[in-house]
């Protein structure tokens, strides 16, 4: 896993979420979409975004679903509206528990496949707890990590 961040991928993530919170979000509330989005752009990683309240909500749904017998869960995610600027919403996260290395990826049928260890998994669960409205936290994972992101003023 990737333990450090550049000061140029922290500065661009920032750029893009300043540009995505400002310009996309405000149509989002006229339309009444009030769910997770999860953004992709092949030359970003990518971002999951909702209120902080919905991200701890999911966090506890994930570590329940790991705590059950049920390995894989499903987390569906809004789609309407546009990506701008990264290049597609895609259509909600699955997580899978494995017993080995953890790997995240765009499916085919444009999701994003988490397949995480134990111990990745109770990161992602950590990471999902977002403390300040504004603010985001990343998965470091391979081949592509994961930004989280909070605004309790998106819906």
């Amino acid at each position: 896993m990737q333990l450090t961040t550049s000061h140029a991928q922290e500065a661009n993530c920032a750029h893009f979420t300043t540009y995505w919170l400002h310009s996309v979000f405000p149509m989002m509330q006229a339309l009444g979409e009030d769910a997770m989005r999860i953004l992709y752009s092949a030359k970003q990683d990518p971002m999951v975004i909702d209120t902080r309240s919905a991200l701890t909500e999911l966090s506890e749904r994930v570590r329940t679903m790991a705590a059950s017998a049920n390995q894989f869960a499903e987390y569906p995610a809004a789609v309407s509206g546009r990506p701008a600027p990264y290049d597609e919403l895609l259509k909600g996260m699955r997580i899978k528990i494995t017993q080995g290395q953890s790997n995240v990826e765009i499916s085919r049928d444009r999701w994003l496949n988490l397949e995480l260890s134990c111990g990745d998994l109770d990161k992602l669960c950590d990471n999902l707890i977002v403390n300040e409205d504004g603010a985001h936290n990343h998965l470091y994972t391979t081949p592509i990590s994961l930004i989280i992101e909070a605004d309790d003023n998106l819906f």
